[in-house]
């Protein structure tokens, strides 16, 4: 199969992947805990830490929210 995305849109795919990935880890770490991060998403500990104190909406809005200046 040929590939006829430009590098732009794969740098985009790429972002993309990364934020539903982070938000997957922090929401394991919400259901499960961290060991479960550590096992899963080990790549993901040190951004779940950072947001232990915040609730999933405002990791969602961090993520997800665009600088479009």
């Amino acid at each position: 199969m040929e590939n006829n995305k430009t590098p732009q849109e794969i740098t985009e795919i790429n972002k993309s992947i990364e934020r539903n990935s982070k938000m997957l880890a922090f929401g394991l770490y919400l259901d499960e805990g961290m060991k479960a991060v550590e096992r899963v998403f080990p790549e993901y500990k040190h951004f779940v830490l950072e947001n232990k104190n915040n609730s999933f909406g405002e990791v969602k809005r961090k993520l997800f929210t665009f600088n479009l200046a």
